[in-house]
């Protein structure tokens, strides 16, 4: 399962993906994104009743967008990896969606 969160507009979400499931959240992150990022991805994680043993990769969105965004986007996914000992993968919002535009 494969944790992926995007943080540089002003619309973040949080998603969980395995297989052809997955399980998103959206919200406004303008001012409180550091401050409740964190419990978001738990608040989903137990919604969607996924443990942190569950997770095999987390991916997040590097920009373009907002450089605070990004930031705290990127160092959660940084310290979520390096705690369960996982692999990030950082990509581009505009290669995804050129990416997601091809299917």
């Amino acid at each position: 399962m494969i944790l992926a969160l995007s943080t540089t507009t002003e619309v973040a979400s949080i998603a969980l993906a395995t297989g052809d499931r997955i399980v998103q959240t959206r919200f406004e992150s303008r001012r409180e994104l550091a401050r409740t990022l964190m419990s978001r991805i738990d608040r989903l994680c137990l919604d969607a009743g996924v443990g942190p043993g569950s997770l095999t990769a987390i991916a997040v969105d590097r920009g373009p967008g907002s450089f605070t965004g990004a930031r705290i986007g990127v160092a959660t996914a940084r310290a979520l990896a390096s705690a369960l000992g996982l692999a990030i993968r950082t990509e581009t919002s505009l290669a995804l969606l050129c990416r997601a535009a091809r299917h």
